[in-house]
């Protein structure tokens, strides 16, 4: 009796990393057990089928399903139909390998060792209880975590805004900014939050607060009270300074007079604007030392 081809079942037993399949009449994949339990020669299962108590096994079994349903109590085990053979080998193909019934493979992992026993037939309650494929389907609906590349994407996000900030309070401004996406996506680490909540989780780490309780506000500079900015912040500052002196150039030169000969309402109140940008960033980079003293 050749069964040629194996269930197809999705979810089979797994033992010590070893998918342990079965034929389309259940029978369980003695080669794969013997993987799983080590795999040493002498444990072959054609030397186990050659032991004289296996073939008493065997003889019995058979015996049992010319009369009856062997296998679970309420007759709806894998050897529902009388006749069924406990043992099958399949001889060369994608499936071959020996396989037996439930009551044989238990039996043939005591022979590998009692331990495996144990192990074996403990996985294989499972199987027939459905455990395996609740597992299986509580696996399937957890949330996928962030890619690597998604990780160093929101890696990047949080260095950009802790780096922006003074550097006294940057260490600060890291610890809140995974402590909040921890706490809002309710995991262990940023890198388990759910795929698909990558966007969602690049926007919080551009809206959350950094300022106020979270962060200690710089004190004054010494001798004056003042606002400490980080180097980028001050060359920003100062290029603005520039711009503006632009500006109130070119509105002296051109854009003033052009609007007050069109006779524009908003020329004057535009020139005072202009003008007063321009003096500000004028002693602004004085301040700043970009410009001497009697400049």
């Amino acid at each position: 009796m050749n069964d040629s081809s194996t269930s197809t079942a999705s979810v089979h037993p797994v033992i010590a990393g070893h998918e342990i399949t079965t034929d389309e009449r259940g029978r369980f994949n003695l080669n794969a057990i013997h993987r799983a339990g080590g795999g040493e020669g002498r444990k072959r299962p054609s030397m186990w089928i050659q032991n004289q108590q296996t073939k008493e096994l065997i003889q019995e079994l058979e015996a049992q399903s010319r009369n009856s349903c062997f296998g679970n109590a309420d007759g709806q085990g894998q050897d529902k139909n009388p006749g069924l053979a406990p043992l099958n080998t399949i001889r060369g193909g994608a499936y071959a390998g020996t396989y037996a019934h439930e009551l044989l493979a238990i039996s043939y992992a005591g022979w590998i060792s009692p331990k495996f026993q144990l192990q074996v037939n403990q996985v294989f309650l499972d199987y027939r209880m459905g455990r395996l494929q609740q597992l299986e389907q509580k696996r399937e609906a957890l949330p996928s975590p962030l890619t690597p590349s998604h990780q160093r994407t929101l890696q990047r996000a949080i260095a950009r805004r802790a780096q922006a900030l003074p550097e006294h309070v940057r260490r600060t401004a890291y610890s809140r900014i995974y402590s909040y996406l921890k706490d809002r996506f309710e995991v262990a680490s940023y890198k388990d939050i759910d795929e698909g909540r990558f966007t969602e989780a690049l926007g919080a780490v551009e809206s959350v607060a950094l300022d106020g309780e979270y962060l200690p506000k710089p004190g004054p500079t010494e001798g004056e009270g003042g606002l400490l900015l980080s180097a980028d912040e001050a060359c920003n500052l100062l290029a603005l300074c520039t711009h503006a002196k632009w500006m109130a150039q070119r509105w002296q030169d051109e854009l003033g007079p052009a609007l007050n000969a069109l006779g524009s309402r908003h020329a004057s109140e535009c020139h005072e604007h202009v003008l007063a940008a321009g003096r500000i960033a004028h002693s602004m980079q004085r301040k700043a030392g970009v410009l001497p003293p009697a400049a």
